[in-house]
């Protein structure tokens, strides 16, 4: 009857172990994916500027005053944009978001077409401690982004 009365009981040992596997949850996951989804959100935002650099480009003439035009328009449209704001992303800071733009000879028998390069470079929200550095959960990590649009047959 002794050894019954001291028997370990079973009810409780899920809440004992619950405090260690949050932790590991927290830490592991919860806060990486916080990482991700900003990451994501900031490739996001580099995809669009580039789709407004290569919409903007593709109707007007191409010189070196257009595309410092296009890139002074779309840097002053985000500006004040809510999401770039909250990413961390400086549109008139070249390190955080730049254009550029090509005009390649066309082909014979080929439009013309306007090559744009967008490069965004994302910081993490939370910096994760790490031995090493990984981009995207505690240092910067750059996208560039290329694209292409047909131009108006009209333009020089």
């Amino acid at each position: 009857m002794g050894a019954r009365k001291y028997a370990r009981r079973k009810r409780g040992s899920a809440i004992a172990e619950f405090g260690p596997a949050m932790f590991f949850l927290i830490i592991l996951i919860f806060f990486p994916m916080l990482d991700l989804l900003g990451i994501l959100a900031a490739y996001c935002v580099g995809w669009y500027c580039n789709f407004m650099c290569c919409r903007e480009l593709a109707v007007r003439r191409s010189s070196a005053t257009e595309v410092q035009n296009v890139k002074d328009e779309i840097a002053a449209s985000l500006k004040d944009s809510g999401l770039v704001t909250f990413l961390g992303i400086d549109p008139a800071n070249a390190a955080d978001l730049s254009h550029d733009a090509q005009y390649p000879a066309p082909a014979s028998g080929q439009q013309p077409v306007v090559i744009c390069t967008t490069q965004v470079a994302a910081r993490p929200f939370i910096t994760i401690p790490w031995f090493s550095p990984i981009p995207g959960l505690n240092e910067r990590v750059t996208f560039t982004i290329v694209s292409s649009r047909p131009r108006e047959v009209t333009q020089n």
